[in-house]
């Protein structure tokens, strides 16, 4: 299991920061504030996932598992699960100013003695909700084929994240594997348009 999440961590690192690179470059080319969020969202995500790679590569690679070294893997993993909650805030305060959602959101998760693991997928769910959703009004109002491909794209990433806590609750391998797919078919088309972007100019 661990060699498995190893592979989904560095994948998803390979991914990210050439999403990164081109969002800020598509952002450079058109001036559209988006791309910006995307650009400081992404950033963050993928230095999460690389470092929580990084932890997982010590332990996996220590001949006998030290009580330092777990404790390492699951404090990165905490500060994994923290950082992508905040690179979808920051994409979400891209679109608007979601601090009224976000805190009626948020209040009643802290309230309640729910695991971390849940409480963030859980954010992570609203925040993308809110973001795909953002994304389609856009599209409603412009048609444009940019938006359309920017809306589609984070619908994967809200699929993963509500299949992923369906996985948790239900404790589902099957449905965890579907997750990674959609979400890294989701940033397989955000970076295909951020790059299609930064050479359309």
């Amino acid at each position: 299991m661990l060699e498995v999440m190893l592979a989904l961590d560095y994948l998803g690192s390979l991914m990210l920061f050439p999403l990164s690179y081109y969002s800020y470059k598509a952002y450079r080319v058109t001036r559209i504030q988006v791309f910006s969020y995307l650009f400081l969202g992404f950033t963050l995500l993928a230095s999460g996932t690389f470092s929580h790679g990084l932890a997982l590569t010590l332990l996996a690679l220590s001949r006998h598992a030290r009580p330092s070294l777990e404790y390492l893997a699951l404090i990165s993993t905490t500060i994994s699960m923290i950082a992508e909650t905040l690179a979808y805030l920051l994409i979400a305060l891209g679109y608007a100013n979601v601090s009224r959602v976000v805190t009626a959101a948020v209040l009643p998760l802290l309230r309640r003695s729910l695991p971390l693991s849940i409480t963030l997928d859980f954010i992570d769910t609203l925040l993308l909700t809110y973001i795909a959703f953002s994304a389609f009004t856009i599209y409603s109002s412009k048609r444009e084929r940019t938006s359309l491909v920017i809306a589609l794209s984070f619908t994967l990433l809200l699929a993963a994240h509500i299949l992923q806590l369906a996985s948790m609750l239900l404790l589902s391998k099957l449905l965890l594997t579907i997750s990674r797919l959609s979400y890294f078919s989701g940033l397989a088309v955000l970076l295909y348009l951020t790059a299609e972007v930064g050479r359309a100019r």
